[in-house]
């Protein structure tokens, strides 16, 4: 008798291991929401769900990549639209040159305009973004543009970067390649939007001034900013699309992640209550059992 009562107890007290393990198993699911929390609860679901974390961390780091890049071209986008509005405010003060009737305080007035947008420009194709100058070519360190000054006056801008446009980091290194740099966009119509600001502003205090020669600079370097910026337009559109796909592959990920390891929580609750009275139950048996066992062996 007493080696049955020892199986018994046994069985019962392996029960009761059991009933604790399912419980603690479901506490866990319930205050951390996932389903599987360790490789021996569903060894073929828990590689399935390490390989989707895997493709979600660099699907993650593809993104963070796509949009250091699409932030790169929105700045040089920027950049492109402030000095093509730049450009149109010296078209303006042509015009208002070229109705004959400039004196030499009107004209040295609109000097000091031209020689406002002159400095303005110099600096915003001189700024950087996450310290890196975008329109120094290759050399991203140095500032692109350098200026020569008599007292407060520009009297020359000279390109300091290089003719090398940086590819931008796309995943699987691969690159997107886009042909800017600050030559290309002060002089890649063959006028130099510096240099003609600064014979405008020379050009405004003197007498007979001729409007024909600037209008005809200016619409040059305007077409060439605008098509600058339409190339970066048509890269900005790529990335942003690629942007999109990675985006939703990330959703999609997600949710087979969740759908592999997320806890139906109501369930889960409802087991671990059933779980719970489980043990108490056998708890009860097993203490039961016990004192059985004592009257026997004390026969």
């Amino acid at each position: 008798m007493r080696a049955n009562d020892a199986r018994f107890q046994r069985a019962i007290l392996n029960n009761l291991e059991s009933a604790r393990s399912r419980l603690t198993g479901l506490q866990e699911q319930i205050s951390s929401g996932q389903r599987l929390t360790r490789p021996s609860e569903d060894p073929s679901a828990y590689a399935r769900k390490s390989r989707v974390q895997a493709a979600i961390t660099r699907l993650e780091t593809d993104q963070g990549m796509v949009e250091e890049s699409a932030g790169s071209l929105r700045y040089v986008d920027q950049t492109l639209g402030d000095l093509t509005a730049k450009v149109r405010s010296l078209r303006t003060i042509v015009q208002r040159a070229s109705n004959g009737s400039t004196g030499p305080q009107l004209g040295e007035s609109m000097a000091q305009e031209v020689d406002s947008i002159l400095q303005s420009a110099v600096n915003l194709s001189n700024s950087e973004i996450n310290g890196t100058y975008m329109l120094s070519g290759f050399k991203s360190r140095t500032p692109p543009f350098q200026v020569q000054k008599s007292g407060e006056t520009i009297t020359s801008v000279t390109y300091a970067g290089d003719l090398g446009s940086p590819p931008l980091n796309l995943p699987d290194g691969k690159t997107l390649n886009i042909a800017l740099n600050g030559q290309s966009v002060s002089s890649g119509s063959g006028e130099d939007f510096f240099q003609t600001a600064i014979e405008l502003r020379d050009a405004l205090t003197q007498p007979g001034f001729d409007a024909g020669p600037y209008l005809d600079k200016l619409e040059k370097i305007e077409s060439n900013l605008l098509t600058r910026r339409a190339e970066a337009a048509s890269a900005g559109q790529y990335l942003e699309s690629l942007s999109a796909n990675t985006g939703e592959k990330l959703i999609n990920l997600n949710m087979e992640l969740q759908d592999l390891s997320g806890v139906d929580l109501p369930s889960a609750i409802t087991q671990m209550l059933s779980a719970e009275t489980t043990v108490q139950a056998t708890m009860q048996v097993a203490s039961r059992v016990s004192q059985l066992s004592l009257v026997n062996y004390l026969r």
